[in-house]
């Protein structure tokens, strides 16, 4: 549902509220170019129907510059169209303030405001995203306030009294419907098929594996190599020929493998969803792989996959700390918030609870990250992995 609502914009009517002279912020973005010769620039579609500045300013560790006052939320909320006793002009409101995982004062005073003026659903980046970096914080936030009100009312009418349920997250997890929110859901159904993928590749003996999703709307690859990687590639559904189709497919694909290192030729191809049965051997071709798997089940995969996974709970904390930074003394991990997270969701407390904890590494001055495992031995395995 989240996908489909995500590709064909039939979310909420968000109001963006955001640190004074940053309103452009998630238009900019990163600046990315991925076709750098394209002669026509297409920009993003943004999610946000409205973007309102807020006077503050908090800087990188923490210190105010410009406090942040009710009356000055309260001012900005009015020139959105907020009135009282109107109907609210917005479905959700998303609050990204700029440094707010080093300073959250500022967004809980201006998500207090904003719920007290009337705004349906209010989501504050420092806790949708605890992430260094305003712009993926931001998309995130945002998305999650688009696609969260949508998925709120869709679950009231799925639950039963006396009854648990359970819904698929994007990593591959299990949630209870009072702790599932739209920045979980944007990949939930590919990530049933996900963790179907793993086990039927597990069963053929065949670890390494590329899954082809190809239903409907949309077409969605990914990359397994004995655990399934939480990244995807998704491609809208190609109209017209079946071979340009074929290499759109390819081509996303080929971004998932070979552009980070990893042979296409060494996995195998699982195809599933209702439409991938026609696909998958032309592109194994296309791609120089030898072996195709397609499951009895392959149309309703994903459904399998559900039936498959475990609760999960994914938790992000920000390195603020210089000493935790440069690696000279173990970062926080946000373990005991995940666990209590699993127990308040009906977790047993005498169930067996994995913890996987990872770290974001970069090269100073470079602004990408690896995600590596935290072990003594993580600077060489970050070492290791770049050079890979």
């Amino acid at each position: 549902m989240a996908t489909n609502a995500l590709l064909e914009r039939r979310g909420e009517r968000v109001l963006l509220l955001t640190t004074k002279g940053f309103a452009d912020l998630l238009e900019i973005g990163h600046q990315d170019r991925p076709d750098i010769f394209a002669l026509a620039i297409e920009k993003r579609a943004l999610l946000h129907a409205a973007v309102v500045e807020l006077d503050e300013r908090v800087l990188a560790d923490g210190t105010v510059e410009r406090p942040l006052t009710a009356d000055e939320v309260r001012r900005a909320l009015a020139s959105a169209g907020f009135r009282d006793g109107a109907p609210p002009p917005f479905d959700a409101v998303a609050v990204v303030l700029i440094n707010a995982c080093a300073h959250p004062g500022h967004e809980l005073l201006a998500g207090d405001v904003a719920a007290a003026a009337g705004a349906p659903w209010v989501s504050l980046s420092h806790r949708t995203a605890a992430e260094i970096g305003a712009v993926g914080r931001g998309d995130t936030t945002v998305a999650d306030a688009y696609l969260t009100p949508l998925l709120r009312r869709s679950l009231e009418r799925v639950r039963a009294p006396g009854r648990r349920v359970l819904f698929m997250q994007s990593s591959g997890g299990l949630a209870d419907a009072d702790h599932f929110s739209g920045k979980d859901a944007v990949l939930s159904g590919p990530a049933g098929g996900v963790v179907a993928v793993a086990r039927v590749a597990a069963r053929a003996g065949r670890p390494k594996v590329i899954g082809l999703d190809m239903g409907g709307t949309s077409t969605d690859v990914c990359r397994c190599d004995g655990e399934p990687e939480r990244s995807y590639e998704t491609v809208v559904a190609a109209a017209g020929f079946v071979a340009i189709a074929n290499e759109h497919m390819a081509a996303a694909i080929r971004q998932i493998s070979t552009a980070r290192g990893y042979d296409v030729r060494d996995h195998a191809l699982c195809g599933f969803g209702g439409a991938a049965g026609q696909h998958v051997c032309a592109l194994a071709a296309l791609l120089g792989m030898t072996e195709v798997l397609l499951h009895p089940a392959a149309g309703v995969l994903s459904a399998w996959g559900l039936g498959l996974a475990d609760a999960r709970r994914h938790e992000v904390q920000p390195v603020l700390d210089a000493r935790q930074a440069r690696g000279d003394v173990p970062p926080d991990f946000p373990e005991t918030r995940a666990v209590e997270a699993l127990m308040a969701q009906g977790a047993d407390s005498f169930e067996v609870v994995d913890v996987e904890r990872s770290v974001d590494v970069r090269y100073v001055g470079v602004d990408e990250t690896l995600n590596v495992p935290w072990s003594p031995h993580w600077a060489a395995e970050f070492v290791a992995r770049h050079r890979a």
